[in-house]
């Protein structure tokens, strides 16, 4: 038993009161490698900050491992075409081009759904580490997740959740919800949530429901 493990085995150093920090981020980690390697097929977790943090993580390995995995595949892919070259080694050529295309495509999909993720993941942790800063990050430290008033789907404050749900950028979320508050004449600048589905977006009101919608993150109303 590592008496000293929730620490990395320097407690004068790191501390964790919570006893959840470094197995969240290892968690994370390990989350986003699945993510990533299934293409999208395992979900990735919602959680606090460590696994975040162990999601990015995963993530910059996930892009390390596709394009190793693209340039594997690159070479098998010429191999084989030397070798069907030579006419005697046709088949075993043929083969060696098709599974090595197989690889690189993979290892192209696994590094465009990392990068793709690393994004969100690194924009929702640093939301966190600064306190939610800016007038349009005010109260969105903390998850929150309702039901949608129209369609009955689920509704996030998240910008980086909403800008993965809806294939935007976390910043291009912020500009829209702005936009639609400005447009809308919104005042005391509420948090909003957006839904999954419908994409409406609706002003958190002061006794923690949801007002109407001021319009859709993806331009209609």
């Amino acid at each position: 038993m590592q008496l000293y493990g929730y620490a990395a085995q320097n407690p004068l150093r790191y501390t964790d009161p919570d006893g959840k920090s470094f197995g969240d981020f290892i968690i994370g980690a390990g989350n986003a490698m699945s993510n990533n390697a299934t293409l999208g097929g395992i979900p990735r977790q919602q959680g606090n900050l460590d696994l975040r943090l162990g999601q990015a993580a995963g993530d910059i390995i996930s892009i390390i491992v596709g394009v190793d995995e693209m340039g594997a595949g690159g070479g098998l892919m010429g191999g084989g075409a030397l070798a069907t070259s030579t006419g005697v080694l046709a088949a075993p050529g043929l083969a060696a081009v098709a599974g090595g295309a197989a690889v690189a495509a993979h290892g192209a999909g696994v590094t465009a759904n990392a990068a793709k993720n690393l994004g969100v993941a690194l924009s929702e942790a640093l939301d966190e580490l600064s306190g939610g800063g800016g007038n349009e990050k005010k109260g969105q430290t903390k998850p929150q997740v309702g039901t949608c008033p129209l369609c009955g789907g689920e509704t996030s404050n998240k910008p980086g959740k909403i800008a993965n749900d809806h294939n935007l950028t976390p910043k291009g979320t912020k500009e829209i919800i702005h936009d639609l508050k400005r447009d809308a004449k919104v005042t005391g600048n509420p948090d909003v949530e957006v839904c999954k589905n419908c994409g409406e977006v609706f002003p958190q009101t002061p006794r923690g429901g949801l007002g109407d919608s001021i319009g859709n993150i993806g331009g209609g109303n």
